[in-house]
């Protein structure tokens, strides 16, 4: 998965972390997604939480998304973070895009290990 080319990961404890992204607007995954209005494929942000949670937290996640909601799209030049929790007792991890210049939810779920 391409990664964002801004962005900065907090950690938050052992168990979770955040990451803030600029939203290039000349990223990849906007090309024929949409040409009236270009948003973030939905597959771009569970890629995305794949790969920072082997970079973070050294996890290893499985296709297996029980729960997956997308509430608001997330478009070229958005601010966005990404909130992530990884649950020891239910194996499984959280997550979350905020999207900070609108202020709204933009998706959430829950991927098992």
């Amino acid at each position: 998965m391409i990664k964002p080319k801004e962005y900065e990961i907090k950690r938050i404890d052992e168990n979770s972390f955040e990451v803030t992204i600029k939203v290039n607007p000349d990223l990849f995954y906007f090309k024929g997604h949409f040409e009236e209005q270009p948003i973030l494929p939905g597959v771009v942000q569970l890629g995305w939480v794949y790969d920072f949670c082997k970079e973070v937290l050294n996890l290893e996640l499985s296709g297996n998304i029980p729960t997956i909601k997308f509430t608001a799209p997330i478009l070229p030049k958005d601010e966005i973070v990404l909130k992530v929790a990884h649950n020891h007792l239910k194996n499984n991890v959280n997550f979350e895009y905020d999207i900070l210049n609108t202020m709204s939810k933009a998706s959430s779920g829950r991927i098992k290990l």
